[in-house]
């Protein structure tokens, strides 16, 4: 390899690291935790769209606990001092490579597919459930703090990806001490643990997941090979794109012919027989010129291959399976070159890209076209008459905050890998759910052509590392409070990112409950009683490549829980050919634009409902809606009964109910009828129902692919809109989408290896629930989708004596505290009497 190309792709991939489907910004290493909670400001100078009016309402909504009153600081994840604690520990005590540590000073020191050994990622490691509750509940000792260290271990034989728990936190080494061949502690040092928590080879090498360092291995060949094929991409664009780098001077005149300005390529596993190679689908991108984003996702140069990264040699990585409009396989670069150059195969091309005054406004989103009348007036905006009415309170900014509002209490956090994650939350003081939180976001596209099937575990290329700072009175309103994440970036720069999560009460314009009466109590007139309905949001945004994943977790008064996931962004989009060479996509999407043919997908969303109903002795009870005879709905009760003589109906709706004894996985078959709860069958309420909440869903899809499809094999989870399982520290998460994207038919983690019929009758019990839906696309899809989504509910069942909410007070009369709102606000019901004129 040439080091000098090395040396130039490395420095522009460390300033902009685009890995898969994501862009990381890399900035300077950061210490330190970063800054606290930010309630909404004026907008910085400079900046365009929303205005803001400071301190325009009553704030104050953050809070630093004092002492050690904080409990639920267990649960959060490690702070920037943390990380930095373990990376230079992994680094100066146990010889491991890492590419942000000061040591690395040119491109020789850098790993290749045959060592040093190096990081990957620091993240925290959970405390045991049991040991958590006692400290929570019982007064019992404070759980020790570990981390996770991941390290890709490409010198080991065989090599593979090795997690290691390092700790307990924060580090103290006490003395040298030898490790010996059958010590389960690795640490060289007297107070630190080092131990491994999978065998060695039980995580292959082939399945690491993207980082900038392997990265930059296959940019190497992708660039060579886009080289050769340049007539191609002139042709096809007018651009090119890649280098010969076998000489420098070679190199500095190819680069100048066709740089890196106007295409760009993607990569994601691919499917292959043999489980052992990893193998990834390349796939190439037009850039137009006043374009920075991601319009390029609409702009599909038809052109794609597959390459093996198996081997021990970055330069020897093969490529194969080249596919050029529809046309192919040829085995090389060098046979489709040949191939086209001959005219054994049809030319596709876009005659206007190639123009330097290419009209590219269609695809962009920071170009408007045409004003709407009317829309030069603002918007309807939020604003609290007293302030704020729920609390935020963090003592490690960025690694985790706690929330209380109107009855709720919890925890929340960020994960690099799976994103938004609750523990603890708790309504009225009772613990309603241990742990609450986003498993994955699954996307499986379908096309005849090499970009057609493609299929995407987010949680690969990091949920919550792509997570960015959201836009103040755009993504949440005015009045919301926005709290930092701590991230470990691919790049390795670790850093506390402001603005990454946002806590506001959502005003939702209808009423919590309601009735008309037609005479009042005392005889008097009608009246209508009535509440405002509102509720606490926690909101993240995931923009993963094309696509954005807004996270809704809604806590309402009512005391449940409604979870939505919201999709928004660009379609992924494969190229179109109007001349016919591309009509066989036809049954898999929709054209969209003259050379953009958008292919049909879905986006399914698995989180984890860990429910811990009045303690952890929970059964699942099943409810459905059925229609028999009378017999069949009183087999249980009455099973002598013929039925009623006053009634003539021979058929009835009726509510069948059971116990379920073992662990199951449930598929919706008709949608509404079947109602879940987690019960404590030891507890009732007052007219003897046992308490407990139910799980149910809102408008779903289906996982589709058969249950044989390797990408089903690895997101098992998929097949099941709920699945109950019987709690274990050992099933933390359902599936390895960090590890399973490459080589699924071999998954590290099996989600049907959870369903092994243990009993869930008076059990700690896990909920694993599935929502999702299949996007056809359509023309009002370009440039962006117009946001929809999908949702599932966490209600309470007979948990409560009453309806919760019958004590919500909310006055009707305040004064103003926008501005030039005029005079107090007064309402009055049109029936009621004509308030008397001053």
């Amino acid at each position: 390899m040439n080091m000098a190309a090395a040396t130039r792709r490395l420095i522009a991939l460390l300033v902009v690291c685009s890995i898969g489907r994501s862009t990381a910004l890399i900035p300077e290493r950061v210490g330190g935790d970063g800054g606290l909670s930010q309630a909404a400001t004026p907008a910085p100078p400079g900046s365009s769209g929303s205005t803001f009016v400071a301190d325009f309402c009553p704030a104050g909504a953050f809070e630093i606990p004092a002492g050690d009153a904080a409990k639920w600081v267990i649960f959060d994840q490690l702070t920037t001092d943390e990380i930095w604690d373990v990376v230079n520990f992994m680094v100066d005590d146990m010889g491991i490579f890492h590419i942000r540590n000061e040591t690395w000073n040119s491109t020789a020191e850098m790993p290749t597919p045959t060592g040093p050994n190096y990081l990957y990622r620091v993240e925290v490691l959970k405390p045991p459930k049991a040991a958590a509750l006692k400290y929570l509940d019982e007064e019992g000792p404070k759980p020790k703090r570990f981390a996770k260290a991941i390290v890709f271990r490409p010198a080991n034989d065989p090599r593979d990806i090795m997690e290691y728990k390092v700790g307990p936190l924060p580090l103290q080494k006490s003395g040298k001490r030898t490790v010996g061949k059958t010590d389960a502690n690795l640490s060289p040092f007297h107070g630190v643990v080092v131990e491994q928590l999978v065998k060695d080879g039980e995580i292959p090498w082939a399945k690491r997941p993207t980082e900038s360092i392997s990265i930059t291995w296959a940019d190497i060949m992708v660039s060579r090979i886009a080289y050769k094929l340049r007539e191609i991409f002139k042709d096809t664009i007018g651009y090119c794109y890649g280098y010969d780098d076998s000489t420098p001077e070679k190199l500095e005149l190819t680069e100048a012919e066709c740089g890196r300005d106007r295409v760009d390529w993607l990569q994601f596993p691919s499917l292959n027989r043999n489980a052992s190679r990893r193998v990834t689908n390349i796939h190439y991108f037009f850039k137009p010129l006043r374009t920075g984003g991601e319009e390029m996702d609409l702009h599909n140069i038809p052109l794609t291959y597959k390459l093996d990264e198996t081997g021990f040699d970055q330069d020897a990585f093969g490529s194969f399976d080249f596919e050029y409009c529809h046309q192919g396989p040829f085995l090389s670069a060098e046979a489709l070159l040949e191939a086209y150059q001959s005219g054994n195969i049809t030319k596709c091309v876009a005659p206007e890209w190639k123009d330097a005054e290419y009209d590219e406004k269609w695809s962009r989103t920071d170009v408007i076209n045409k004003i709407r009348k009317g829309t030069g007036r603002s918007s309807p905006r939020t604003f609290e008459p007293d302030g704020p009415r729920f609390k935020i309170r963090g003592k490690r900014p960025g690694a985790g905050h706690h929330f209380s509002y109107l009855g709720w209490q919890g925890h929340f956090g960020m994960r690099y890998d799976t994103g938004i994650t609750f523990h603890d939350i708790r309504f009225r003081g009772e613990r309603i759910a241990y742990e609450l939180s986003l498993q994955e976001q699954y996307v499986a596209y379908s096309g005849f052509g090499g970009t057609g099937q493609i299929v995407y575990f987010d949680s690969f290329y990091g949920i919550g590392l792509n997570t960015f700072p959201l836009r103040r009175g755009v993504d949440c309103p005015e009045t919301a409070e926005y709290v930092p994440a701590v991230k470990f970036h691919l790049s390795g720069a670790i850093v506390s990112e402001l603005d990454n999560i946002c806590i506001f009460e959502e005003a939702s314009q209808t009423t919590e409950w309601r009735h008309t009466h037609g005479k009042g109590a005392d005889g008097d007139g009608p009246h209508s009683d009535a509440v405002r309905r509102s509720m606490l949001v926690i909101r993240t945004i995931a923009t993963i490549g094309n696509y954005d994943y807004i996270y809704d977790i809604r806590f309402k008064p009512v005391a449940s829980i409604q979870v939505d996931v919201t999709m928004a962004g660009y379609v992924e989009s494969s190229f179109y050919s109007p001349s016919g060479e591309t009509r066989r996509d036809i049954p898999f999407g929709t054209r969209v634009h003259k050379y953009t043919f958008a292919n049909l997908h879905d986006h399914l969303s698995g989180w984890k409902v860990d429910l811990d109903i009045l303690g952890g002795k929970n059964s699942i009870h099943k409810k459905e809606v059925k229609v028999g005879t009378w017999k069949e709905a009183l087999k249980d009760i009455d099973p002598d009964t013929t039925g009623p003589d006053w009634h003539e109906a021979p058929i009835l709706k009726y509510i069948d109910s059971q116990k379920i004894q073992k662990e199951f996985g449930y598929k919706i078959q008709n949608p509404g009828n079947v109602v879940w709860t987690f019960n404590n069958d030891f507890m009732t309420n007052s007219v003897g129902q046992p308490r407990g909440y139910s799980i149910s869903h809102g408008l779903t899809s289906s996982q589709l692919l058969p249950e044989t499809h390797p990408f089903t094999k690895a997101m098992a989870w998929t097949k099941y809109h709920l699945a109950v399982t019987k709690y274990k520290d050992s099933e933390p998460r359902s599936h390895a989408g960090l590890y399973d994207m490459p080589i699924p038919q071999k998954p590290v983690v099996n989600f049907d290896d959870f369903l092994d019929d243990e009993s869930i009758v008076a059990e700690d019990l896990v909920g694993w629930v599935m929502v999702g839906l299949q996007h056809v696309p359509r023309s009002e899809d370009v440039p962006l989708i117009s946001n929809f989504g999908t949702n599932f509910h966490i209600k309470p069942w007979n948990y409560f004596e009453e309806l919760v909410s019958m004590d919500m007070g909310d006055t009707e009369d305040f004064p103003p505290c926008a501005p030039r709102a005029g005079s107090a606000f007064k309402y009055h019901w049109a029936w009621d009497p004509v308030p008397n004129k001053p």
